[in-house]
């Protein structure tokens, strides 16, 4: 039985040299799985309102959400972001039913995903949460947050956020604690880095528009508050420059 990597590309821009990076760790420590993209060759984008509207609106992360749902519960295997790099052997992780790993700030993240069997609990569970939208608003997405979702479809199967261990929840789902997949901090300032990190989720955030991504990356790099303050400085030089 073909074994697969899914990972989610749409919006038409070629792919980053850190996905690229990404994509060859992937191939070092998964050497027996077949790597498959979704994008608009392959996904039909007008399957149901919600994924429709949000291709529309140009939030592919929205998309990309549906999409990588769809392909773990049609195939099973594992879903990667493009930005999330594999650093060491994962063997024993797949031999779980399902895992997800904590990101910094306690949310349930899906930069790395695995399903080992097609048609799971939460692939089933969530695709549902998708096809039940009537529709994509830009004024509700931080309700459509996939974090946010899967959270709420977890605590009935035994998720406690304040829980810092390994959690093995019913449905055979495993949650691993922040350091094995998401060492990385917001500003880079409370890595957690340890013997059991496996992987590094890199949070490029390459599928917003390059306004929203300079803030992003900046903001990053000095932190909300003073990276917001130096933009704002540089817009006004730019507005002072075009008078």
């Amino acid at each position: 039985m073909e074994k697969y990597i899914h990972y989610c590309w749409f919006g038409g821009k070629p792919l980053s040299r850190l996905a690229k990076k990404c994509l060859k760790s992937w191939q070092k420590y998964l050497p027996d799985y077949k790597i498959k993209r979704w994008d608009e060759t392959n996904c039909d984008i007008n399957e149901c309102p919600f994924v429709k509207e949000a291709y529309a609106n140009k939030k592919w992360a929205f998309v990309a959400d549906y999409f990588r749902t769809k392909a773990l519960n049609e195939y099973g295997g594992i879903y990667f972001d493009t930005d999330m790099k594999v650093t060491k052997n994962i063997d024993k992780f797949l031999k779980k039913e399902t895992f997800l790993g904590v990101e910094y700030g306690g949310a349930i993240a899906v930069g790395v995903w695995y399903e080992k069997h097609p048609q799971s609990y939460l692939t089933s569970k969530l695709l549902q949460v998708y096809q039940n939208y009537e529709r994509f608003s830009i004024d509700k997405i931080r309700e459509y947050s996939i974090p946010k979702l899967i959270t709420e479809l977890l605590i009935p199967c035994g998720y406690k956020k304040e829980n810092e261990e390994i959690q093995n929840l019913t449905n055979n789902i495993t949650i691993y604690p922040r350091e094995y997949f998401y060492p990385l901090s917001d500003d880079h300032k409370n890595n957690k880095f340890t013997d059991n990190t496996c992987m590094i989720h890199y949070y490029d955030a390459s599928w917003i528009p390059k306004s929203e991504y300079i803030r992003f990356k900046v903001e990053r790099t000095f932190g909300k508050k003073f990276g917001g303050t130096i933009l704002d400085f540089l817009v006004k030089i730019k507005n002072i420059i075009k008078r």
